[in-house]
C-alpha cells in the first residue's frame, strides 16, 4: 500500500528517534489500536520506520493541533480502560464510542463493560454515541443555565434566546453537538 507519511510533530525524524506521524494511504485499510507496521522506500528494498497504529480514524484536517495532539497523548495508553479515561479528560465534546470500540476491537460485551467502569454521559451525533465526561457534561448544563438566567433577567418578556445567540453568549460560533445534547437535556 502506498502511503505519505505526514509528521505532527517537527519537520523531519532523526534516525534512531521517534516521532508522531499519521499515514496517509491511497486506500483504505483494516487496522486496530496497537497494530504494527513497517514503511519501506518506492522500491521495496530498504526499510524506512516502524511503527504502531494509535488511532485508524485520523482525522484528514487538523491532525496536528494541539488538541488532537492531546488526543494522541491519552491513546498511547496501553489499555482501552485507560485510553477511554484520558479521551474523556480531554475531549470536552465527547469520544465517539463506537469508533472507540472498532479502534480497539472491542466486542459489544467488553464495550459494555468498560462504559459502565465511567462515569459518563452518552448522547446521539449524527447516529452514533458519544460519550462525554460527567464533569464536562456537568460543566456544559451549569453554563447553559447561567446563560439562560442572564437572558431571561435581561430581557424578561422574550421567550428565549435562539441557538444563535446562546452560542454567541457562549463565545462559539456555532454550539456543537454535545452541547446541543445539554441544551436539550435541560428541557
Amino acid at each position: 500500500v502506498n502511503a505519505r507519511v505526514a509528521l505532527l510533530e517537527g519537520k523531519m525524524i532523526a534516525p534512531g528517534s521517534t516521532a508522531r506521524a499519521q499515514l496517509v494511504t491511497d486506500r483504505p485499510l483494516c487496522v486496530v489500536r496497537g497494530d504494527r507496521f513497517i514503511l519501506r522506500d518506492q522500491s521495496a528494498q530498504h526499510t524506512i520506520a516502524g511503527g504502531i497504529v494509535l488511532d485508524p480514524f485520523g482525522p484528514a484536517r487538523g491532525r496536528a493541533k494541539p488538541a488532537r495532539l492531546a488526543q494522541l497523548s491519552a491513546m498511547e495508553q496501553p489499555t482501552p480502560e485507560q485510553t477511554l479515561q484520558g479521551l474523556l479528560d480531554v475531549q470536552t465534546d465527547g469520544v465517539p464510542l463506537d469508533s472507540f470500540a472498532r479502534a480497539w476491537n472491542l466486542t459489544p460485551e467488553e464495550k459494555g463493560a468498560l462504559l459502565q467502569r465511567h462515569a459518563l454521559t452518552v448522547f446521539s451525533d449524527a447516529g452514533e454515541a458519544r460519550g462525554i465526561a460527567a464533569r464536562h457534561w456537568q460543566s456544559m448544563r451549569e453554563q447553559l443555565l447561567a446563560c439562560l438566567r442572564a437572558w431571561h433577567h435581561e430581557q424578561p418578556d422574550s421567550l428565549g434566546p435562539t441557538e444563535a445567540m446562546l452560542a454567541a453568549r457562549l463565545d462559539m460560533h456555532t454550539l456543537s453537538p454535545a452541547w446541543r445534547a445539554a441544551m436539550k437535556a435541560l428541557c
